[in-house]
């Protein structure tokens, strides 16, 4: 891509500009490793789910274990490690870290500093009128994040799964599916 951003007729590297851009962001980047962590861990459930030989038991195994799988990302250790990979991977690969990462407490470029009303200087002030210092060191976003497409892909196995459990579970119907894959396979 930054070969193609130098090189090439000029639309083409335009958009190779802006796809390098876009890709350089630790946005993207820590949705990628997100991603990178979770995805595995459902294509072995819709790898199953798509072939013709899946049997009921083994949906609702797969579909539990796989929640848990899930279920097991959603820590603050797990976060921690996430989070410490994406950030050594911005420092490799040049990628800026964002701002409350990267200077904590400093005034950015630009912005004026913040002076109180010489009449409140023997005044405890937490914060003037307008302004907001946030504590918030931008830790606990990232991990509302992480935590939100986890609890996005579990909730959305719950809801496609949830109502055909007594289904998957029942020895009966389990019966009623093994007969119909046997006449099926003998067709």
């Amino acid at each position: 891509m930054r070969k193609l951003s130098v090189s090439g007729s000029p639309r083409e590297r335009a958009e190779a500009k802006g796809l390098v851009a876009q890709l350089s962001s630790f946005d993207n980047l820590f949705v990628l490793h997100v991603l990178d962590r979770i995805l595995p861990i459902i294509n072995s459930l819709s790898t199953f789910l798509q072939s013709k030989s899946g049997d009921a038991a083994k949906v609702c195994s797969l579909v539990n274990a796989t929640k848990q799988a899930l279920l097991e990302m959603r820590t603050d250790d797990a976060f921690r490690n996430v989070y410490e990979n994406v950030v050594a991977s911005a420092h490799a690969n040049a990628i800026s870290l964002p701002v409350s990462e990267s200077i904590q407490g400093k005034t950015l470029p630009g912005q004026r500093n913040r002076a109180l009303p010489r009449k409140l200087d023997c005044s405890v002030v937490i914060c003037s009128a307008g302004y907001r210092e946030s504590t918030d060191s931008g830790h606990n976003n990232w991990k509302r994040d992480m935590f939100e497409i986890i609890d996005k892909m579990t909730g959305e196995m719950d809801r496609r799964f949830s109502s055909n459990e007594p289904f998957l579970n029942d020895e009966t119907s389990q019966n009623v599916l093994a007969i119909h894959n046997d006449r099926s396979k003998a067709q």
